[in-house]
């Protein structure tokens, strides 16, 4: 599956490049240029990791060359590694973001150089710049676990999310509280105020709600 999704971004991209920049060399020699990308994990997270590794096995094949940075979950390394390649004029940006408001500032900074912006994994603010997104559901993958927790009788919730603003836990979360609520749950203003200690109706309580940045050990002390 991921294959698939790395395919159709590809494809994508490859479109979004011709646009932009051309597919043939100045000089009329016919010759199609290597297209250069520029890739941005915001940490080293076996997800990101398996995504990257069949995105440049694709790319190699179209004979593009990839540059990759990891950072460590900072919203100042992703803003550097945009700049930094900007600065080296790549042909596309790939980026993880570490949040929606750091991508937004990198959008602009791509679209003011006229480079492409294509966003991976988390939901990017949708302004003028991004040029894609491959994602997932993440709304329907809360609303899969809410619905086995409905099953299951689960009214108590503790709920440890990724990274706080990122938007994929925060879609995962809102799914889970949806199911119980189109199961006929009481679950007072929990879609509203799920941080809010102590909010929930008669059929869920969240007890505790925090972050654990995707990592097992935080999650854990958390």
């Amino acid at each position: 599956m991921k294959k698939i999704t790395m395919l159709l971004l590809l494809l994508v991209f490859s479109g979004a490049l011709i646009f932009a920049g051309g597919e043939k060399e100045a000089g009329g020699t016919g010759a199609a240029k290597a297209k250069v990308i520029g890739y941005y994990m915001d940490a080293a997270d076996d997800y990101y990791k398996a995504g990257f590794q069949v995105f440049k096995a694709l790319a190699t094949e179209q004979g593009w060359k990839v540059l990759d940075v990891v950072g460590q979950g900072t919203a100042p390394e992703q803003l550097a590694a945009v700049e930094n390649f900007i600065t080296q004029r790549v042909d596309a940006l790939v980026v993880v973001q570490n949040s929606p408001q750091t991508t937004s500032e990198c959008i602009k900074k791509a679209k003011a150089a006229n480079i492409a912006y294509f966003a991976l994994t988390h939901n990017p603010p949708n302004e003028p710049g991004l040029t894609g997104f491959s994602g997932f559901d993440w709304v329907l993958d809360g609303k899969l676990a809410g619905q086995s927790a409905v099953k299951h009788g689960a009214k108590r919730l503790i709920i440890i999310e990724g990274k706080l603003g990122q938007g994929t836990a925060a879609g995962q979360t809102q799914g889970f509280l949806e199911a119980y609520k189109e199961a006929g749950k009481d679950i007072g203003s929990l879609l509203a105020n799920v941080g809010v200690k102590g909010a929930g109706g008669a059929d869920l309580k969240v007890v505790f709600w925090g972050s654990g940045g995707w990592f097992a050990d935080p999650a854990k002390k958390a």
